[in-house]
């Protein structure tokens, strides 16, 4: 199973401006952080959140992360 892009997991488009991506991480934040999420999963979801939003606020890591999305898959 092929896990979610980091531009699925903050729910903006592969285009989106860095404005949208700040936006919407702040948003998802609200929403899913442990203090406010009883979920027990909710520490987990903040992790994974903060890692896709740690990856496409800056530019050069956004831009590697684009390539290795747009490289060919390797057979394993």
């Amino acid at each position: 199973m092929a896990s979610a892009t980091y531009y699925e997991i903050l729910r903006v488009a592969a285009n989106a401006s860095q404005d949208d991506i700040a936006a919407a991480y702040r948003r998802l934040a609200r929403a899913v952080h442990p203090d406010r999420n009883p979920s027990p999963d909710a520490h987990r979801q903040m992790q994974v959140l903060i890692e896709a939003y740690n990856t496409l606020r800056h530019v050069e890591r956004r831009r590697r992360y684009d390539d290795l999305l747009a490289a060919p898959a390797r057979p394993a």
